[in-house]
């Protein structure tokens, strides 16, 4: 078992175990809350009690350091996993365009004949968003969510935290101001959904980068494991850029929890047992001369997992 199989165990135990039962939002859970995850990077911190996979959550990162919003990227990188949320924003934002009797689908009313933006099943949806440019601008945008807040480029005055974060580390780097904030209170109205993982801090020390990483919610079965290897990989690119080595990695959990219809799933985990050992990170192909170079050489396949095992898939319900 690596350092965060038997980490991510015990907490899944204890909250299975010792969780709250809630009523929440979209199903019921059991939960703790303020829980502690932290790791060594020395290993790169995946799952190998299950298959977490790797090129989704480096394509979803490279999407939020691009500072898109939009998921064509992502379907155009066969990335899925934010297609329920774009598709309920998508019939939210279909409903809001159709009040009045004209079509204000592509910004103007003139129109009175929807172009073809009626209200579309989930499967016809994503179809239209990867292939008609012009409706992926107006309903494949999930509003101003991570990459937004990151990188502030919809707004003249917006901040881009990722850029300033990278010259602080490289001009201040004992600053305790070096963070990166998603939670904008005057617009998570604008947001298909608000961040779950609302705020990363780092610290430099005798050469390594740690980084601390803030969660109000984290569904621990499902999306914990991508979470803590997506910012991982994170921490390893913020080294490149400015010079230092990969320290660790620490999470701090609001609501910890696990949707009831996961807990079979839950229960699998917990008695899983791995022998197979963490795998390397290898970044190939980038320019890591600057922030800009790195955006323009990076792709998903660019990060690498080299001997990374694992017990195989197993099925968690999502539930958004």
């Amino acid at each position: 078992m690596t350092e965060f199989d038997w980490k991510f165990n015990a907490l899944l135990y204890d909250i299975v175990r010792k969780g709250e039962k809630r009523k929440t939002r979209n199903y019921d859970t059991k939960s703790l809350f303020a829980q502690t995850l932290s790791f060594d990077l020395i290993n790169f911190p995946i799952l190998t009690i299950k298959e977490v996979h790797f090129r989704t959550l480096a394509t979803e990162l490279l999407w939020f350091l691009r500072g898109d919003t939009n998921i064509k990227y992502l379907l155009d990188n066969n990335c899925n996993i934010w297609n329920g949320d774009a598709y309920k924003y998508y019939e939210k934002s279909w409903r809001d365009a159709h009040q009045w009797s004209g079509c204000n689908c592509y910004g103007g009313v003139e129109e009175k004949k929807c172009d073809g933006c009626r209200n579309l099943t989930k499967e016809q949806y994503i179809e239209r968003v990867k292939t008609d440019d012009r409706f992926s601008r107006a309903f494949g945008d999930l509003g101003w969510i991570y990459g937004e807040q990151w990188r502030g480029q919809k707004t003249i005055d917006g901040v881009d935290q990722i850029s300033n974060l990278i010259e602080d580390i490289q001009n201040d780097p004992t600053s305790r101001r070096l963070l990166v904030n998603s939670y904008n209170p005057s617009e998570l109205y604008k947001m298909a959904l608000p961040p779950c993982h609302y705020a990363f801090q780092v610290y430099l020390s005798e050469g390594k980068i740690d980084m601390l990483v803030n969660m109000r919610s984290s569904d621990v079965p499902l999306g914990l494991p991508f979470n803590v290897s997506s910012y991982a990989l994170l921490t390893h690119i913020l080294g490149r850029l400015t010079g230092y080595v990969p320290g660790r990695l620490t999470f701090m959990l609001g609501d910890a929890h696990v949707y009831m219809n996961q807990m079979d799933a839950a229960e699998k985990l917990i008695n899983t047992y791995s022998e197979y050992n963490s795998p390397t990170l290898y970044m190939r192909d980038i320019d890591f001369t600057s922030f800009e170079t790195f955006l323009e050489t990076a792709t998903p396949d660019s990060f690498v997992l080299k001997d990374y095992k694992h017990c195989g898939k197993i099925f968690i319900p999502l539930n958004n």
